[in-house]
């Protein structure tokens, strides 16, 4: 029996069984279209979660305040206590050649007010790497000069979101604005960057220099001289992170005269962490969708 042959046959066998032959195609059409959107929702799903997480930085360490002990050694909570200060900071720079930038940081909510438009916000008064180590752009104006954080100038580098509630389409350079109730001048708006990977609004913020927002926000809180919420810093090379981290703790116990034993005043946040656990997190639910998918084409 030739081609010829068998596809005459086969034509025949499909049309004296044509409903039977319409199902099983519709199943084999309906089946194979499934496996494909259910492994392209997957994939999709990978690399929307792996473009979020990837602006926490797979090169980063986040250094916060540990829990300290109270009167009576009654443990306390991280918010209790300013045990980072900028010497530590400066430290870090000096003291550990591979890492790239480094800088501290202070942070509160503010109500920000110009003319009629208002809104509430957050404020962050930050050290010149800050900008670097979270990959912020200026979108008009300037960033702060080294004689702004010297001298806690007045001035301001405002969100995108803050922009369009106060200025609607204008940029707002040079105009005058109230955080709570202290006059700054408006010097520069950054490049919007959307939706953070925690689902924050990055935009609805205003920056400050450090000394400024010490000086000028932090009011009456009781701040310690030179102390910082947190400390954030960059490798230039990903593979130095672990040693940096390792090097890190060991300088701050030293800096903070813990004795051995004795539990850390600080944390050392390491990101690519929270990114590989993210993207296998994500990579095991693709397979998963990638096999069901298949058991409903079988």
């Amino acid at each position: 029996m030739n081609f010829t042959d068998i596809l005459r046959t086969a034509i025949y066998a499909l049309r004296g069984n044509w409903m039977r032959s319409a199902l099983t195609s519709l199943g084999v059409i309906i089946g194979i279209a499934a496996v494909i959107v259910m492994v392209s929702v997957g994939q999709g799903t990978q690399r929307e979660i792996d473009k979020l997480v990837s602006g926490l930085g797979s090169q980063r360490l986040d250094i916060n305040p540990g829990a300290g002990r109270g009167a009576g050694g009654v443990r306390m909570s991280a918010s209790s206590f300013f045990t980072l200060t900028e010497g530590d900071v400066e430290a870090i720079r000096t003291e550990i050649p591979e890492v790239q930038y480094v800088a501290g940081a202070l942070r509160g909510n503010t109500q920000v007010v110009y003319a009629e438009n208002n809104a509430a916000t957050n404020w962050q008064a930050v050290q010149p790497d800050f900008f670097d180590i979270n990959g912020w752009g200026v979108a008009n104006g300037n960033l702060f000069d080294a004689q702004d954080y010297s001298s806690a100038a007045k001035e301001v580098v405002i969100g995108d979101t803050v922009r369009r509630t106060l200025f609607g389409d204008d940029d707002g350079i040079g105009q005058t604005i109230r955080l709570g109730r202290v006059p700054f001048t408006v010097i520069g708006t950054l490049t919007p960057k959307g939706q953070g990977g925690f689902g924050q609004d990055q935009d609805d913020v205003v920056m400050v220099p450090l000394e400024t927002g010490r000086r000028r926000l932090m009011g009456m809180m009781g701040l310690p001289p030179s102390a910082v919420m947190q400390i954030s810093l960059t490798v230039a090379d990903a593979k130095d992170l672990a040693y940096v981290q390792t090097e890190i703790e060991a300088l701050l116990r030293q800096r903070h005269k813990i004795k051995p034993g004795d539990d850390d005043d600080f944390n050392v946040r390491n990101i690519s962490e929270i990114v590989k656990t993210r993207t296998a997190t994500t990579d095991l639910m693709s397979k998963l969708l990638g096999a069901v998918a298949t058991i409903c084409l079988i």
